[in-house]
């Protein structure tokens, strides 16, 4: 994994390039946590700032959940709306 905000090749905080201060995986083809590259949803990330797995946007499934239904109701999105 390499960030793609400064191409540091690791997880976890300390990147002073990104939004969140946390390092996101620049490989936008996989279906894992942005954070820590697991494919896991839901609560357990270890290097994300509110300890949720985010994944990579598209594919028609929610970032935070995996699901597929549009709207509210996403128990970790931090919004509780799903997104995609």
């Amino acid at each position: 994994m390499a960030c793609r905000y400064c191409d540091f090749e690791g997880h976890g905080s300390g990147c002073i390039y990104s939004p969140t201060g946390f390092h996101m995986d620049s490989n936008e083809g996989d279906d894992c946590c942005i954070y820590c590259g697991s494919t896991n949803y839901g609560s357990g990330c270890q290097y994300s700032p509110d300890g949720y797995h985010k994944h990579k946007s598209g594919k028609g499934y929610c970032v935070w959940c995996g699901g597929t239904i549009k709207g509210s109701g996403c128990l970790w999105s931090p919004t509780k709306n799903h997104e995609f």
